[in-house]
């Protein structure tokens, strides 16, 4: 028996030796450089105040953003299946909850849909936004946009102008513009409880086009121009604001291109 046990130490030794041993470096795996690609992609996180797990999908999403270098344009639809909701889902939108109807049916938090696909569990974001990112290594998108904008303090007047190329034949188009605020503080069920001083980022605030956007026509080969002003909700803190426009087909969802504004101060 001390035999044996003797073998069992020595042989366990052996396998911690070996599994704390130091990769060299030159032997040491190293993630390659992602191909470039013209194609940003669009997740709607569906979320809300009284998800103990939306937190941790939150903490996601911002390992993503710096994965892919700006390249994923990220939106926190917060939803609810009552409106109006309690008192302390005040991100909750009339809007937010359409947009859920379509893409998270099941109306459990947090789900994600990406570049207008059915929305799926947080563990599925990357393997879906690698996959997606994927078919544009080769592959072109059949839009350009580009998107800009300015902002006067003084008035609160915002104008979002865009520059639309098609590269191919696409029908049933339409754009769609996105008011979108970060750093807002306000209250989060977390899995240790209420916090009140939680800072919200990307949160969807409403459409300024209509809830499923305007129609537009792009032929071939071709561009157009689009100009939009308005008057930016007091509510909102204007350093905190972007602007989110992304062209879509209206009868699969599916999303073509997205891209994303700041503003500065005149």
């Amino acid at each position: 028996m001390k035999n044996i046990k003797y073998i069992i130490g020595i042989f366990s030794i052996i396998l911690g030796l070996i599994s704390c041993d130091i990769i060299p470096e030159n032997e040491r795996l190293v993630e390659s450089e992602r191909v470039q690609i013209n194609k940003n992609l669009l997740l709607l996180d569906f979320t809300d105040q009284t998800c103990v797990n939306c937190p941790a999908a939150s903490k996601l999403i911002e390992e993503l953003i710096e994965e892919y270098g700006g390249a994923l344009i990220p939106v926190s639809v917060h939803a609810y299946y009552i409106f109006p909701p309690p008192s302390l889902l005040i991100l909750v939108t009339e809007q937010g909850n359409e947009y859920e109807n379509v893409f998270n049916k099941s109306k459990a938090h947090p789900m994600g849909s990406i570049d207008g696909q059915m929305a799926v569990t947080a563990d599925k974001w990357r393997t879906e936004i690698d996959a997606r990112f994927k078919i544009f290594e080769e592959t072109e998108p059949p839009l350009k946009m580009d998107l800009f904008g300015d902002y006067d303090s003084e008035t609160r007047n915002i104008t979002v102008k865009s520059s639309i190329t098609s590269y191919d034949d696409t029908e049933n188009l339409k754009l769609m513009i996105w008011i979108i605020e970060s750093n807002i503080i306000a209250a989060q069920q977390t899995p240790t409880g209420i916090n009140r001083e939680y800072v919200h980022n990307h949160v969807f605030r409403e459409s300024i086009n209509d809830i499923w956007g305007e129609t537009i026509t792009v032929e071939k080969g071709k561009g157009i121009e689009t100009e939009h002003q308005f008057v930016l909700n007091e509510k909102y803190i204007a350093e905190n604001v972007t602007v989110i426009g992304f062209i879509y087909n209206s009868n699969t969802y599916e999303i073509y291109q997205t891209s994303v504004v700041e503003f500065i101060s005149k």
